[in-house]
Parts: C-alpha cells; sequence; structure tokens
C-alpha cells in the first residue's frame, strides 16, 4: 500500500484506501496478499488499463497534431 501511495503521489491514505475499495466492488483490482495488502488487476481492470492507454496515445497524437 506505501509503494502505491508513494508512485500515485497521494498525501492522503484514506482517499487511497477509499478508491481502492472502490475499484475492488467495481470488479476493477482483486486485494490478495496476508498479512501485508497488495491489489492487483482482475481480468476486467487488465481490459480497461489497455483501452485507458490506448485513448491516453489517442490523446497525446492529437495534441502534436494541432
Amino acid at each position: 500500500m506505501a509503494d502505491l501511495q508513494r508512485h500515485l503521489a497521494i498525501a492522503n491514505r484514506r482517499v487511497l484506501v477509499r478508491a481502492l475499495r472502490q475499484l475492488e466492488v467495481d470488479g476493477l483490482v482483486q486485494r490478495t496478499g496476508s498479512p501485508d495488502t497488495a491489489y492487483c488487476l482482475t481480468r476486467s481492470g487488465v481490459e480497461l488499463a489497455a483501452i485507458l492507454l490506448q485513448l491516453a496515445d489517442w490523446q497525446k497524437r492529437r495534441r502534436w497534431a494541432e
């Protein structure tokens, strides 16, 4: 959890926990590990990540085309 918080530059741990719990409810991440909490993407999360990466790439190309 701390690694994720550092990489995402989220100052408030409660905000991160709330977001992760909602992503878990939405079926995009799965909580793993014990005693340390870790998260991994579900199949749906992987599919969504691929779509979001394509969208980000499209946005970058459009910005450079203007």
